[in-house]
Formats: structure tokens, sequence, C-alpha cells
């Protein structure tokens, strides 16, 4: 199991051995999340189900004697701490998501001295762990006057202009809907051409939701998650849809000349995959955690096949995982190209399903990375009692 330093324990002590007699401004929190089922469709305006986790982004604010803001990374390999001064640099690393929130808002101050001290205990790709880290950061900064106030979705799309404009990937909304709109009795459904969000509770009884990481770390900067976009507009424009509307037409019923193209698989994977979402969310109310279980599996399959983002570790993780007793169904989870994929499983499956996993990955349950996914709530402030959520 991957026991994770503690993000929130790691900020203090980093505060009390290098801050010492600094005021704390305050302790913010931010989830990471895992998407259930329903990826590479919330650009295009899908229905998504994801749900935070108790895993994210801790982010300690201190005031500090000097002027200006000063960020202390403690995840980087490059430990010095980042003096914001220039905000229109482009930094190609983590900086840019600080500058990028200081950046894009017109009425953006700067503010009273101030350190900010962030870990998270999140790792691997596919965990939203950019977007857990823009909003635990844009909360402090609010707080601290940095920032005006911004709350509710319109955070969440601030926090997603940031990825876009200043980071230069092409991501949708969910992550951030999901981190700002999160709750700690399951996922939340996010209809993602409204903006709507209904809770979706998961009574999963005897059974549990497990992340494992299949040992190759993703990246999104080779491109191919931006590709696939392109490759998708270019396959809708064929059947005369926008990017950003899902066609109203069930995969069946695409020509069958036009999915042995990639551009028609790109839709085909679409349009199954939003129909595997209202799959999974009727299972969930009827509590079928096969049925649910069945849809996540169909769901790896068409991003296997169709929307090609798997790799072979994927591929073995999940195939290792639903052939083992006990387990409902597996899928990558995220952009995918690496990264981790979650199981639906009865709890008494749980060591047998990760010897399987192990195996098939040439590892031992020792040096598995895996951890069971538990709801973790919302973006919000911890410390002082205090519950100003996003």
């Amino acid at each position: 199991m991957t026991e994770p330093a503690d993000a929130r324990a790691r900020v203090a002590a980093f505060a009390e051995r290098h801050l010492t007699g600094q005021r704390s401004r305050g302790l913010y929190w931010a989830p990471g999340r895992v998407n259930l089922i329903g990826d590479h469709i919330d650009y295009l305006g899908g229905t998504v189900l994801p749900m935070t986790l108790d895993r994210g982004t801790a982010v300690l604010a201190l005031e500090r004697d000097a002027p200006g803001l000063r960020i202390h990374a403690l995840d980087e390999v490059d430990a010095a701490p980042f003096e914001v001064a220039d905000t229109a640099l482009a930094h190609g690393d983590w900086r840019d998501f600080v500058s990028g929130l200081l950046a894009l808002n017109h009425e953006t101050t700067w503010g009273p001295g101030l350190d900010l001290v962030v870990s998270g205990d999140l790792s691997g790709g596919g965990l939203s762990s950019s977007a857990s880290f823009t909003l635990a950061l844009a909360l402090a900064l609010m707080d601290a006057d940095w920032l005006p106030r911004i709350e509710g979705t319109a955070l969440a799309r601030y926090a997603q202009r940031v990825e876009v404009e200043r980071v230069g990937t092409a991501c949708g909304l969910m992550d951030q809907l999901a981190i700002v709109h999160g709750n700690s009795e399951g996922a939340v459904a996010i209809n993602c051409a409204t903006a709507a969000i209904e809770a979706v509770p998961l009574p999963l009884g005897d059974r549990e939701l497990l992340l494992i990481h299949c040992g190759q770390e993703r990246r999104l900067a080779d491109g191919i998650y931006n590709r696939r976009r392109e490759e998708l507009a270019a396959g809708l424009a064929g059947l005369g849809h926008p990017l950003d509307a899902i066609p109203d037409i069930f995969a069946e019923a695409l020509p069958s000349v036009f999915t042995t193209t990639s551009e028609g698989r790109r839709v085909r994977h679409v349009v199954r995959e939003q129909g595997l979402v209202h799959d999974a969310r009727a299972a969930a109310a009827a509590r079928d955690w096969g049925r649910f279980g069945a849809a996540m599996t169909a769901s790896h399959a068409s991003l296997r096949d169709d929307f090609e983002v798997s790799v072979p570790a994927l591929d073995a993780l999940v195939g290792a995982a639903v052939a083992t007793s006990g387990c409902d169904g597996a899928r990558l989870t995220g952009a995918g190209l690496g990264g981790w994929a979650v199981a639906l499983l009865a709890a008494t499956a749980r060591e047998e399903v990760i010897a399987a996993v192990a195996r098939a990955l040439g590892e031992t349950p020792d040096t598995l990375r895996w951890f069971i996914a538990r709801p973790g709530g919302r973006v919000r402030r911890l410390d002082e009692g205090a519950h100003r959520d996003g």
C-alpha cells in the first residue's frame, strides 16, 4: 500500500523549521480526484462521474516582513523558493500555475508579504494533481488579498483558464468542478455543457474502490492529449457536429466506413463513453455494483481501442484485476498514457487483486503502489475552524 507523507503535516513541519516566528494566515486543502467513468468527454460537454479523494494538496500561508510572494514547493526537485516577480514570464513548469493565477485576473494586486508552503500526497498521473495544486493556491491567495474573491463554478472556470491559457493543456472543466463541488459521500455527476452538478452517493457496503499505479508515469507534454482533441474536432465536423457537444446518436449508428478512420474511432469512443456514464449512474442508484463495474471495464476497452490512450502496463493491470474473482470492473482513469487505474471490488478480494496485478506488472505486493479511494470533500480552509469553501 502506498502510504503518503501527510502533506498537511509536511508543510507545518517545514514552516516550524525554516519560517520560525511568521504568523500563519491559514492552512488550505484541495483534494485530488478519480474519474470513475467518463474520460475525454468533458471538453465535449458530456456528463462525467468523478469522486474527490482524501489525498490532495496542502498550502500553508504565512505573513513575511519582506514584500512580495514567495512559494516553497516541497515536492519539487529544485527546492529553491520561487520569488514571484514577472507574472508574464513562462517557466515551463509548476511556477506557471502560480504566475497564471495572478496574471489572468486584471484585478490582481500585489498584497502583503506572503510565504506559501506547498506539498501534496498525490503522485503519478490521472488524479488531478495540477487542478488540486491550482485551487489550493487560489484559495490561499484570495484569503491573503492577492486575488479577488471568486467562488463556486466561477473559481473552477478560472483555474481551468490557468491550465489552458498559461500551461498549454487543452483540458476540460471536470477536474476543477469536481474539486470545488466535491462531497464526502461519494461522486458527483457533472454536466460539462451546463456545469450542473448532482451528488451521486456511493453506498458501496462490502465493496471498495482501489487505485493502483501501473508503474509508468504520465506526462501530457508530448501533445497526444491535444492531438486527440484535434482528431475529435475533425471527426465531429465530418458528422456536422461542433466540438462542444457530443452527438445525440448511438455508437452503433455511426457509419461503418467512418469508424475505420482514426477520427471516426475517436468519435465512437466519446459516444459510447457517454452511454456508459448513464449506465454507471443507473447502476449506482440501484446499488448494482456488478453493472457499475461492467461499465468501467467497457470504458477501458474503448479508451484502449478507439481513443488509444492506454499503454501496455495499464492494459495488463486492468486485465489482471478483472480476471480475479471478486473484482467487478476496472479502467484507466484520467487522460491515460500511464498513471493510475481504478478498480471496483469486494473488500475481501483486495489482497488477491493486488497479488494478481503485481504479478502482471512484474512487481510484488510490497512494491506495487495502491491505495483505497475514499471521498475527500472539496477545496477548503482547514484551520481555526474556518469553513470558507471555494
